[in-house]
């Protein structure tokens, strides 16, 4: 199987890629039946003449080409249906008829807390392109709307706040929370990468939505990624300060039994300076009891 991946450069297209490569070389255990022989990376650095020579020989596509801070208004829809549109008629041109996945977002939503927002509106735009697309051409669109994404090597400053939060936190920058009420839906990128790859053999998950619940739904017309967290942003900071507060005891301990506090933990890590990694590292290692056996 060939994979295309657009937008590899960034944070989820890395990650698959990455994942991709993993099970190229050593195989997935609990998929036995997925063979990857090239994975195409397409992203900024690389021709639109690359593209075109993906698309000839790809056998499922991801695609995670999209903007979501452009420098003009025109620029949304450029980047998000534009894309999208240059990426189809790429395929129709070589009656490839490869499954195709895309990120899209919970602002395509277009309600509640997600109404009126541009870059949902240029989403949504892709989206009705993909699913036209896929019933006039019989193919096969995956729609996936990603609420935020979060995990090791997210951007801080960008899509993701609880990335932003973990980073400040873990340098000692203030934590503005904003409105701390707010809410947030969030994936781990590991969970997201695991759905990722179930879809490349047939194993993604269906869910429709009302207004702006999601609801699993074998007959849906969206995708979606089973393990979600709902929390809001001052449940965040309470926690990142616990961790603060907890480092080297039993409490700390106790907090990462739980799932979301564990990925969080990890994501919080990962954007410490090396030095306090290393007296971090040290700390756990002296308190440590080793017995050993003759």
């Amino acid at each position: 199987m060939n994979i295309l991946v657009t937008g590899s450069g960034g944070f989820i297209g890395k990650n698959l890629v990455e994942a991709l490569k993993r099970v190229r070389e050593n195989g997935d255990p609990t998929r036995p039946n997925l063979k990857i022989d090239e994975i195409f990376e397409y992203d900024r650095k690389n021709e639109i003449g690359d593209l075109n020579n993906y698309c000839a020989d790809a056998d499922f596509v991801f695609n995670f080409v999209g903007n979501n801070r452009p420098v003009s208004t025109e620029e949304y829809m450029i980047d998000n249906y534009g894309f999208s549109r240059t990426l189809l008629l790429m395929l129709e041109n070589y009656h490839n008829e490869c499954p195709v996945m895309l990120a899209s977002s919970y602002y395509a939503i277009q309600a509640g807390i997600y109404a009126d927002n541009t870059y949902g509106k240029a989403k949504r735009a892709a989206e009705s392109l993909y699913f036209g697309t896929a019933r006039k051409r019989g193919t096969k669109a995956l729609v996936y709307r990603f609420p935020e994404v979060f995990g090791r090597g997210s951007r801080p400053n960008g899509a993701s706040s609880v990335a932003t939060f973990c980073f400040n936190y873990a340098n000692g920058l203030p934590a503005q929370t904003g409105v701390p009420q707010k809410k947030l839906d969030l994936v781990y990128i590991d969970d997201l990468i695991e759905e990722l790859l179930g879809a490349l053999v047939g194993e993604e998950h269906y869910c429709r939505f009302i207004r702006c619940e999601l609801e699993p739904n074998k007959k849906g017309r969206y995708c979606y990624v089973p393990t979600e967290y709902q929390t809001t942003l001052g449940e965040v900071v309470e926690i990142l300060s616990e961790f603060l507060k907890y480092e080297g005891t039993p409490k700390l301990k106790q907090m990462l039994e739980d799932p979301f506090m564990n990925k969080l933990y990890a994501t919080y890590q990962s954007y410490l300076p090396k030095e306090k990694h290393l007296r971090m590292f040290s700390k756990r290692i002296s308190d440590t009891q080793f017995h050993i056996w003759a």
